[in-house]
């Protein structure tokens, strides 16, 4: 548990086994490194700052590809810097038994990547910002999530939200806005959606919404 600390050099926690939660809150560190990482409990990265890797041999800012965690995934006010084009997150087939939660003043500069990431119970990006505008903000084919995918409470993503074969319970994106001057703003074709998807209460997209051959079962 480190809290109000300064590190000047990366954290790597690859390959690692924890037992027991590790928690990093209101932290200012350059970049995470848990790829592979297995933990029986929460990975807590909390009101921090992660500015950026200085090294070529880091892939994202917060990497997190193959990461399993058997608790929750909590990330609430933490705001990830982009370096050289690099993801700001990255969660390639994580797979997480609690919800994964990119809340609460959560602010990424750079893709946030969630490829055929793996969630038990919620996404919440309530009151995030996800920019990587005229790309991908977040790219989420074959995300999986056995909950819902909330986008509420002052949600914004600026770049497209791609979503292309995503498994969801909901997505919720009620108040949340949208943008990408460049193509779609949310692409979800192909997904499945099991009770529905709610777009509403002054939920505004500049960009195109496509729901090609998506299949929702509910409203």
């Amino acid at each position: 548990s480190f809290t109000d600390c300064e590190f000047d050099d990366v954290i790597d926690l690859t390959d690692a086994r924890a037992e027991q939660a590790i928690r990093l809150e209101k932290c200012t560190l350059p970049a995470l490194r848990a790829d592979r990482m297995r933990t029986t409990d929460d990975l807590v990265i909390c009101g921090s700052r992660l500015l950026g890797p200085t090294d070529a041999g880091t892939t994202a800012t917060l990497s997190l590809v193959d990461l399993q965690v058997a608790g929750n995934l909590r990330c609430g006010g933490t705001h990830i810097d982009m370096v050289g084009g690099r993801p700001a997150l990255g969660g390639t087939s994580m797979r997480v038994a609690g919800s994964v939660l990119l809340d609460q003043d959560f602010r990424a500069d750079g893709e946030v990547l969630l490829t055929s990431a793996h969630i038990d119970g919620d996404l919440s990006l309530n009151g995030a910002c996800c920019r990587n505008p005229g790309r991908r903000s977040i790219n989420a084919s074959w995300l999986v999530v056995g909950g819902e995918m909330l986008c509420q409470d002052g949600f914004r993503a600026e770049g497209e939200v791609f979503l292309q074969w995503a498994q969801l319970r909901a997505l919720r994106a009620t108040r949340a806005v949208f943008f990408n001057d460049h193509g779609n703003a949310i692409t979800a074709d192909g997904a499945r959606v099991a009770t529905g998807i709610f777009l509403d209460k002054g939920m505004h997209s500049k960009g195109q919404i496509s729901l090609i051959e998506a299949k929702v079962d509910g409203e």
